[in-house]
């Protein structure tokens, strides 16, 4: 373990002790920079600390970081689950099993975690802040507590993204963490993974990690093509469920495709980079040599400093900016194109063209752009000479999934709704360009590149994505089935690391049901993810706090409300709750008789309502019976005791005797339909706590509306209890 520290500049130090625990174990010169600890316990946190010692005998206030020293992994262990890739997705699948109860194995190559969040992409791609939820939000949160001041958690310095992510897996005492470490075969019997064979990189010696699941979090998905999951690499041709793949040249100030635009398919990757993180130093600093194969043309149409996306979008804390230009700066198209299939040497070899390639970049803003005061950041990737260990593999094999989510499922997002969401996804489909662009038309920023925001809602994220076809016993969160265009969009961190979640669920119901990813209701996978606060659609003003939030977001990504805002506490009308009763039960009896024009029609419902078919199918099915007078009163609010009766005759429907007729009758104010509701259970559900406590016994108060939130929950629980068996009807 070694601890790095920066000298201030405005006032030299005369030496500087170092800690452990608040203990002094040395005292260095003034021209040290780091201290080595040895002999520390594997996996036991400890605590880092320096003090400065100044000429006038002054001391620096203490500045400690908390940390472990690697943990070697056994030759031979047993898991309920591992997860291989410190990613986004990889941290995400980790904690949340663990903090289900699994014993996690948790396996990456560098000695980071977080995937791209601490390797560079240091600026959050999301466009409304509003709609990331889950863990990340967790670590939004923690980013925001550490900087403090009006900051929004959503820009970080590489290496304050480190600290906490690690920090928050070194909280969960079910994870044990094995830095050093690559996955290099998968282990099977028949069609099931049961865990990989694995290298400890410092040393070469091979260990065996068997599991009852794998999560291969990685972006290339190595370990699942060992496995023998089927993949897809490249870009799909142009097709009417895909407008935008294969061959594009496009034109983002008139949304157009310029001639070449031929839309064929290829195996062509959009470019990678290595993202580095730099620091205006406000005098010259750094290397006047450029770096190995440096041409200048290379760089040519890349933006001028102040205009380019590093001085603008990219700009973080303490003058310290994130390198993200293209398709002239940082990316470098075609000479990844092997990337997938490479050997670790082979992409040791393309992580240096790379590096070269940003630094030449880095070297042309200090020359030609006249920024000579700014490089590499001094307190990032000390240990690895300032740049990132890994490079930005924005794409890489995509496997082929039981859902397969294409371009239109997000362009059309609102029309096709995915009942088996586990995550909400909100920033543009974009790709780099796949080829190198080396003409002067300004019209298009290369081959293959695109940010079509305006074709990209907040979307939902499908749970089938995740699970490969023809393998069991693995989930791929990372390198997810979905085609080019798409996978434009849900490669952003938030997204992966919420399907992360998802897969880490999905883990813990097979430890607990036996059943395979492949085997599961999605409805159990959500059911969880809302425990831990993640969206499965999205509401203005529904959030991890409003009351009924699982059953809001759970009825919510099968469509029930498709409005932007919710208003839970809102009443809910007569004509909602006649839409909300058909539904349910199209829901959960699809093949059930609809006749939309059913003669007992009410004099206020005519043919132009929008509820018309509905409540005809409801009043034929005796859900809501007709009154005398044939008025429904469709704007009015619904009370609470139509809404009983109505969930009651509703379950009826769903599930034939289901009623028991001498169930005890907890009301004051309750009738024999209530009465049947709360033997279910839904019964607390449509009051709040003490108000709804009388002198006998619970107050029902019939006469008073249902609000949304109530209807939605006492719906979502009658959902869950009239599911399985309306199914099977």
């Amino acid at each position: 373990m070694a601890l790095f520290w920066i000298n201030d500049p405005g006032r030299p130090a005369s030496g500087f002790t170092v800690y452990l625990d608040d203990h002094a174990v040395a005292q260095l010169p003034p021209e040290a920079t780091l201290h080595h600890f040895d002999g520390l316990q594997p996996g036991e946190a400890r605590s880092f600390g320096v003090q400065a010692t100044y000429a006038d005998g002054e001391k620096s206030p203490l500045v400690a970081r908390t940390d472990r020293a690697y943990a070697r992994l056994p030759d031979r262990s047993n898991y309920d689950v591992l997860v291989i890739g410190g990613t986004s997705a990889g941290v995400g699948a980790a904690i949340t099993a663990a903090r289900l109860g699994l014993k996690v194995c948790f396996i990456e190559e560098t000695n980071r975690l977080g995937g791209m969040i601490v390797n560079g992409v240091a600026v959050t791609d999301v466009r409304n802040p509003a709609r990331i939820s889950g863990l990340f939000a967790e670590f939004r949160d923690r980013v925001k507590a550490y900087y403090g001041g009006n900051e929004t958690g959503l820009r970080y310095e590489p290496w304050v993204a480190n600290m906490i992510i690690k920090q928050m897996v070194y909280e969960e005492a079910n994870i044990d963490l094995f830095f050093g470490v690559r996955a290099t075969r998968a282990l099977k019997r028949g069609a099931a993974v049961i865990g990989a064979e694995a290298v400890t990189l410092a040393d070469g010696r091979k260990s065996r990690i068997d599991a009852e699941m794998t999560i291969d979090a990685t972006i290339e998905a190595d370990y699942s093509a060992s496995a023998g999951v089927k993949y897809r690499v490249g870009r799909e041709p142009r097709t009417l469920e895909e407008p935008h793949a294969g061959v594009i040249y496009y034109d983002r100030s008139t949304d157009t495709r310029l001639p070449g635009s031929t839309g064929q398919g290829d195996r062509r990757l959009q470019a990678y980079a290595m993202m580095l993180c730099v620091k205006d130093y406000g005098r010259p600093v750094g290397p006047t040599e450029p770096p190995p194969g440096y041409d200048p043309r290379k760089y040519r149409q890349a933006p001028a400093w102040d205009q380019s996306w590093n001085a603008t979008s990219g700009r973080l804390m303490l003058n310290k900016f994130e390198i993200n230009q293209h398709p002239h700066g940082s990316d470098l198209q075609e000479v990844n194109y092997n990337w997938p299939w490479a050997s670790p040497e082979e992409r040791a070899r393309i992580y240096e063209i790379y590096k070269n390639h940003v630094l030449g970049y880095l070297h042309y803003i200090r020359t030609v752009q006249g920024k000579p005061t700014i490089w590499l950041a001094d307190d990032e990737y000390r240990d690895n000479d300032g740049f990132p260990p890994t490079l930005y593999v924005r794409e890489a094999r995509r496997i082929v999934g039981i859902t397969d989510f294409n371009q239109l499922d997000v362009m059309q997002a609102r029309q096709r709704p995915h009942p088996d969401s586990v995550a909400v996804g909100d920033y543009a489909m974009d790709s780099h360009a796949v080829r190198v662009k080396d003409d002067e038309d300004l019209r298009h920023m290369g081959e293959g590149e695109f940010w079509i925001f305006q074709y990209t809602p907040w979307y939902q994220a499908p749970y089938g994505a995740i699970v490969p076809k023809g393998v069991s016993n693995l989930l791929v969160p990372s390198a997810v089935s979905a085609t080019h265009v798409a996978y434009g969009t849900l490669r952003m961190e938030p997204v992966r690391m919420t399907l992360g979640q998802a897969a880490g669920i999905a883990a813990y119901l097979y430890k607990t049901t036996g059943r395979q990813p492949a085997e599961l209701d999605p409805a159990e996978v959500q059911r969880i993810l809302t425990r831990f606060g993640v969206y499965l659609t999205f509401f203005t003003d529904v959030a991890a706090s409003t009351r009924h939030f699982d059953a809001i977001q759970f009825l919510g990504a099968r469509a029930y409300f498709p409005e932007d805002a919710f208003n839970p506490e809102a009443p809910l009308t007569r004509q909602e709750a006649a839409r909300l009763l058909w539904l349910q039960i199209k829901t959960l009896r699809p093949n059930i008789e609809s006749d939309p024009y059913y003669a007992s029609s009410y004099f206020d419902v005519t043919i132009y309502h929008p509820q018309m078919g509905d409540l005809a199918n409801l009043t034929r099915l005796g859900v809501t019976p007709l009154p005398a007078n044939r008025r429904f009163r469709p704007a009015e609010n619904t009370s609470r005791a139509d809404w009983v009766l109505w969930l009651a005759n509703m379950m009826d429907v769903l599930s034939p005797g289901w009623r028991q007729p001498d169930a005890p009758n907890p009301y004051e104010d309750g009738d024999k339909h209530a009465t049947q509701l709360h033997r279910l259970g839904v019964g607390s559900l449509l009051w709040d706590g003490a108000d709804a406590m009388g002198r006998s016994g619970l107050q029902l108060r019939p006469d008073d509306p249902i609000s949304r939130a109530d209807a939605a929950a006492s719906l979502y629980w009658l959902y869950l209890r009239a599911g399985q068996e309306a199914k099977k009807q």
